[in-house]
């Protein structure tokens, strides 16, 4: 029974795929969750774009959802919002879209990073990003260059969780783990980079103010307020990046743990208690920004295309649902067919590029060891044990970075949902993975960091609300069966990328 006078926190998770929305009472138990779909425009191969009015109206109708259901007397706190990186939009000074919203895997933009005259190793000491085609700071200078701007018009850009904070409060707030994505923070000072400004011909005042972590970033407007049913001026926060707040969502706040979220990409996440440099990062090969828990720095590994490949192949090989939709079930069916080892097919998932640790974006996938009497199912398990390795070297990898052993690895996205390629993620590393009960860590953690920023909850790992889960551990039998394996894989990557 949750009392009535209680209060709440509400988080928002503008991803790829979906836009959720979650109310929790500030000892963590969740009192409603609600789903929107996200729609993105393909006008040509390679081009993606958000659509802005799904994402608001979405909003609306998420909190007009959660302001029903609310128990009598129970008081929203804070409304936080936590939004996929890199995506950008021009507004005018009303507020209106300028320009479309490029999605964060648009294969439209460069990276730029040279012709802007700075050094590699300066563009990573001061952003902590790795030196990639992905930033928000590329695309704006290619939708620039490309005349896709109404620039009579275009007075400032943002990031998706900056524009729907926007949307509710009428103000233009930066948070320091989002603005980082954007290659344009500097993550040592807190404040735009004005070298990078400079190269695009832009000043702080085009983009929005940076707030520090888990700070109110405005009160709800009237006409929104009206508009969801919520009061007026309520606490807006904007939390930042997804990936971060799912690691908050998750309590992994301290040096000492993983986060492993795979769905469409897959990143991994540890912390770390300051900004890495590039020497500490094997010359800039992950990504080190500030965190969304205060205090605290991210160290960011990811995969471009690891749920994103098991689909790509199950729809190649097996057709799609009459939805559309792939078939999950159908795909690790067909793997539990193939035995540990998939008959000797090797798979190198890189349909996207590598990723970390290598950042090849010109890196293909391969599908190695194929003979005649291979089937749909040891191409599947490949798949899983491929992307699995890629797993075991970025943990193994970051934690020598680090420089800490970890231990506790906490997995969520769609890929936890899958006892299989967990266990077979636990045989690779030798760790056992923990699951929360929570499949909207993202949103969770935002609603978290919302209740940071009104003084609810503390910002240490013992102040977070402890979800409940579960904990899946490969058998020592399948963990020897992959041993040998592994060194195939091993084998395999020092060919083609060389030695660490």
């Amino acid at each position: 029974m949750i009392p009535s006078a209680t209060k709440v926190l509400v988080g928002i998770d503008v991803g790829t795929t979906n836009l959720k929305l979650l109310a929790t009472t500030t000892d963590g138990h969740v009192l409603r969750v609600v789903q929107r779909d996200m729609v993105i425009h393909r006008p040509a191969p390679g081009h993606a774009e958000f659509d802005l009015g799904v994402v608001e109206a979405g909003i609306a109708e998420g909190l007009a959802e959660i302001a029903t259901a609310l128990p009598s007397g129970a008081e929203v706190a804070a409304i936080a919002v936590a939004a996929i990186g890199e995506s950008v939009v021009a507004i005018d000074a009303d507020g209106a879209p300028a320009s479309f919203c490029p999605t964060w895997f648009d294969r439209r933009t460069h990276n730029y990073r040279p012709e802007f005259g700075i050094p590699v190793d300066r563009w990573y000491d001061l952003t902590g990003m790795v030196d990639d085609d992905i930033c928000t700071a590329f695309r704006i200078h290619w939708l620039r260059s490309h005349d896709l701007v109404d620039a009579s018009r275009a007075q400032r850009w943002l990031c998706m969780a900056d524009y729907c904070v926007h949307l509710l409060t009428g103000n233009a707030c930066a948070a320091p783990s989002l603005a980082a994505r954007t290659g344009m923070y500097d993550r040592n000072e807190g404040t735009w980079a004005p070298e990078v400004l400079a190269a695009l011909g832009l000043t702080a005042d085009n983009l929005p103010r940076p707030l520090p972590t888990a700070t109110v970033a405005g009160g709800l407007l009237p006409e929104v307020a009206r508009r969801v049913g919520l009061p007026g001026g309520t606490p807006v926060v904007n939390a930042g990046h997804d990936h971060p707040c799912a690691g908050v969502g998750c309590g992994l706040v301290e040096p000492g743990g993983i986060m492993d979220s795979t769905g469409t990409a897959e990143a991994i996440k540890t912390v770390v208690s300051g900004p890495l440099t590039y020497r500490e990062t094997l010359e800039g090969r992950y990504e080190c920004y500030p965190h969304a828990a205060p205090g605290r720095f991210i160290l960011s590994g990811h995969l471009p295309s690891a749920g994103g490949f098991l689909a790509w192949l199950s729809k190649t090989l097996h057709g799609v649902d009459e939805d559309g939709s792939t078939p999950v079930a159908a795909i690790v069916e067909a793997a539990r067919q193939s035995p540990p080892g998939a008959n000797g097919v090797r798979v190198l998932p890189f349909l996207e590029g590598t990723g970390e640790p290598y950042n090849r974006r010109d890196q293909a996938a391969e599908l190695l060891g194929l003979r005649a009497y291979h089937g749909r199912a040891d191409l599947i398990r490949a798949a899983f044990e491929g992307c699995s390795f890629w797993f075991e070297v970025n943990v193994s990898t970051m934690s020598r970075i680090a420089d800490q052993r970890i231990d506790a690895i906490t997995a969520v996205g769609g890929g936890a949902r899958s006892d299989l390629w967990l266990e077979i993620k636990s045989a690779f590393v030798g760790r056992p993975m923990w699951v929360p009960d929570v499949d909207e860590a993202a949103a969770f953690g935002a609603a978290l960091v919302g209740g940071m920023a009104v003084g609810l909850i503390g910002t240490a790992a013992d102040d977070l609300p402890r979800l409940r889960g579960r904990t899946v551990v490969a058998p020592d039998e399948l963990r020897a069966e992959y041993e040998p394996v592994a060194s195939e894989y091993r084998a395999l990557y020092e060919q083609r990328f060389g030695p660490l």
